[in-house]
C-alpha cells in the first residue's frame, strides 16, 4: 500500500459512491491481490419506521463484529509474521508476497449511521475492533473507506474525525480523475 494512503471518509456522498469506490479499488486489481469487506446497515436507518426483532438486531450486530474482527485478526497476524520476516510497513512487501498478503479494504456505508447503530447496540466491542483497523491498518495493508451522506459540520463524532481523512465526494471523484 502506498505510505501516502490514508483512511478516508467521504461525506457529502450520493448513492452511486459506494460503486465508485469499489470500481476505484479493483480497477487494475487481481482478486488475488485485494479483498473487500464492506459494513453497510443502511436499512438501520429508517429503524423508526421499520420493526426489527431482536433476533434480526442481533443477526446484523454479529455480522458487523464478525467482519470487524477478522480484520482486526488479520493485523495482528500479519503484525506478527511481518515481524518475523523483518518487513515493518505494508509497502516494503515484495511483488511476490503480494498475493500472500493481499490488500485489504474496510467499507463502512453510511458511517454515521453505523457508529450510531454500534454505540446502541456494541460499542465496546466494536470501539476496540475499528480504532485497531483505523490506527493499525495501514501498516498492515488495511486501508477504511467510510461514507456520509450529510455534511461536514454534521459530522459530530471526534473519533470520526480522528480516525480518517475527511474528503468531500466532488474532491474525491477529483483525486480519482487525477490518477
Amino acid at each position: 500500500m502506498d505510505d501516502k494512503l490514508s483512511n478516508l471518509l467521504i461525506y457529502n456522498s450520493r448513492e452511486d459512491i459506494l460503486q465508485l469506490i469499489l470500481e476505484n479499488i479493483t480497477h487494475n486489481q487481481s482478486p488475488e491481490t485485494i479483498k473487500i469487506g464492506v459494513l453497510d446497515n443502511s436499512l438501520m436507518k429508517y429503524q423508526e419506521y421499520t420493526v426489527f426483532s431482536d433476533e434480526a438486531m442481533r443477526e446484523q450486530m454479529n455480522k458487523n463484529l464478525a467482519l470487524i474482527a477478522w480484520f482486526s485478526r488479520v493485523i495482528e497476524m500479519r503484525q506478527n509474521e511481518f515481524n518475523s520476516n523483518g518487513i515493518s510497513k505494508y509497502s516494503e512487501l515484495k511483488d511476490e508476497q503480494l498475493n500472500q498478503y493481499p490488500k485489504l479494504v474496510l467499507i463502512i456505508n453510511d458511517v454515521i449511521t453505523e457508529f450510531k447503530f454500534a454505540k446502541e447496540y456494541y460499542w465496546a466491542e466494536f470501539r476496540e475492533c475499528i480504532s485497531n483497523i483505523c490506527i493499525n491498518g495501514l501498516k498492515y495493508g488495511i486501508q477504511v473507506i467510510a461514507t456520509a451522506n450529510c455534511d461536514i459540520h454534521e459530522i459530530q463524532d471526534n473519533e470520526i474525525k480522528d480516525w480518517f481523512e475527511l474528503i468531500d465526494e466532488a474532491d474525491y471523484r477529483k483525486r480519482l480523475a487525477s490518477f
